[in-house]
């Protein structure tokens, strides 16, 4: 392959495989491994349509052209503005989730070493050193996410590899066969890299073929990844009792608490190490990443400069509603993922699928067809997405 499809598949990869990864096992653990394997290749076939209609619909348009823009065009005002609100809840939705994520992390780290802080300030205190690395620019947040992701996935390898031995198969059968809509929307944030899809395009130079590839490849990366890591953590902890997966569910420090229990599995002491390392990194990289595009999609909105006194107005206002949240609910890492959820169906799912749909056969923009199957399957598509969205929203 080019060293350039070879890259944009792993920013695929890097975009989607984050702290969402830490909740997916605690987060299915209501259920029998069967059904949550049903549910990760449903939700990979929803996202994937949604990220090839995306992407036929940028196609239509000037590269660097982004979901807003394409929704204007398509939709006009109304589609706009539905576009731009539900970007904003998901941005924050994510930020708050990877703000707990972080605070829950540094807490567990500094109470190891001695230092016994309030849950409050290490949330504080993590906001304080991320912040500062999205706030000095693209370029430090570049250089310090490749270093973590390659570390990330050096140690998750190294843990499937050791955790492996001591799998049993009938763990995995526990649970009941039935679905929940919460976990639903949390399989469905981990495969949201679909809003990536327009800056691939330009990467690529609208190289259709290319980009059809990278986005069936790099979605079904983190579809493989993801059956190994819940086959992993669901194959060596119990789901129930005082200190199970189901307690992690409910508990305020789900991440935390995970990561006791991976470095306990084996005798292992390095092992340890690694996980702490692993989970650390995978909150670390989620948080810094979403900030960017949270503080540029700001910028671009209200049509300001990222430096300056403009710049830290951007800071206050990327991270002050996200920072009062999980002060005010420290807890709230998985039911925030679930709420992104909700927001990656509408914005990458629904509204992609409404603009091809429009685009296509009331417009008849249609040049070269992404999403096959007709009128049929963007129909199909659409109304599976919306049962998901109003079961998600009403529960």
């Amino acid at each position: 392959m080019k060293p350039k499809i070879v890259g944009s598949i792993l920013v695929i990869l890097g975009t989607s495989i984050g702290a969402g990864m830490l909740a997916l096992p605690v987060a299915t653990a209501q259920q029998n491994f069967t059904v949550t394997v049903v549910m990760l290749l449903l939700c990979w076939t929803l996202m994937t349509a949604g990220a090839l209609s995306l992407l036929e619909v940028n196609l239509w348009f000037k590269p660097g052209s982004n979901i807003v823009s394409m929704a204007k065009e398509t939709l006009g005002f109304w589609g706009k503005a539905v576009a731009w609100f539900v970007y904003f809840l998901l941005l924050y939705s994510l930020i708050c989730a990877y703000l707990s994520g972080t605070g829950d992390v540094l807490h567990a780290l500094l109470r190891e070493v001695g230092l016994n802080v309030s849950r409050s300030i290490s949330t504080i205190l993590s906001l304080l050193i991320l912040g500062s690395i999205v706030y000095t620019g693209i370029g430090s947040v570049d250089s310090v996410n490749r270093v973590l992701m390659s570390v990330k996935l050096l140690a998750f390898f190294l843990l499937v590899l050791m955790i492996m031995p001591f799998v049993h198969s009938h763990l995995l059968q526990q649970g009941g066969f039935h679905w929940h809509a919460n976990t639903l929307m949390v399989i469905m944030t981990s495969f949201g890299y679909a809003i990536i899809v327009p800056s691939l395009r330009t990467y690529l130079n609208s190289d259709i073929v290319s980009l059809k590839k990278i986005i069936l490849i790099g979605s079904a990366l983190p579809l493989f990844i993801y059956l190994i890591w819940i086959v992993v953590i669901q194959g060596v902890l119990h789901r129930g009792g005082a200190h199970g997966l189901l307690a992690i569910l409910h508990s305020s420090n789900a991440n935390s608490l995970l990561l006791q229990k991976i470095a306990m599995v084996t005798h292992y002491g390095w092992l340890a190490v690694v996980a702490k390392i692993f989970v650390s990194i995978c909150v670390v990289t989620s948080f810094l990443c979403v900030s960017v595009c949270l503080m540029d999609f700001l910028a671009d909105g209200l049509a300001v400069k990222k430096q300056g006194l403009s710049g830290l107005g951007l800071v206050v206002g990327t991270y002050s509603p996200p920072l009062i949240i999980v002060l005010l609910f420290p807890g709230i890492f998985i039911h925030a993922l679930s709420y992104a959820g909700i927001c990656c169906v509408a914005l990458l799912i629904l509204l992609p699928i409404i603009m091809l749909y429009v685009g296509r056969y009331q417009q008849l923009r249609a040049q070269n067809i992404i999403l096959p199957g007709g009128r049929l399957l963007p129909i199909v598509i659409f109304l599976i997405g919306l049962f998901c969205f109003f079961t998600s929203f009403l529960s």
